[in-house]
């Protein structure tokens, strides 16, 4: 296959995500700001809410990428201010 790094994933994750399932016939969940599901017979499924952010910037935290930490973070603020995954967030929280 060809060669597929980071950045070309988050640039077009559904594209990528389709194409993993295409080549593997496996259901596909990639995790980001954004879920993606590509599953039996092409079905996706797309996910954008404030769990799903929190899990992203907690998984980053882990990782020590603090600049997709702190740009996920902005997106959480943003979107669910009142969310208990920002309180978590502002808090420092990220193991609970």
């Amino acid at each position: 296959g060809a060669a597929v790094d980071r950045a070309d994933v988050e640039a077009a994750p559904l594209a990528h995500a389709c194409r993993a399932h295409e080549l593997t016939g496996a259901t596909v969940l990639l995790k980001g700001a954004t879920t993606v599901v590509v599953g039996a017979h092409g079905a996706v499924y797309a996910q954008a809410d404030a769990p799903a952010l929190w899990l992203a910037a907690r998984i980053e935290h882990r990782l020590g990428r603090h600049e997709a930490v702190q740009s996920l973070g902005r997106e959480l603020r943003q979107r669910y201010p009142q969310a208990p995954q920002t309180l978590a967030l502002d808090q420092g929280r990220f193991d609970d």
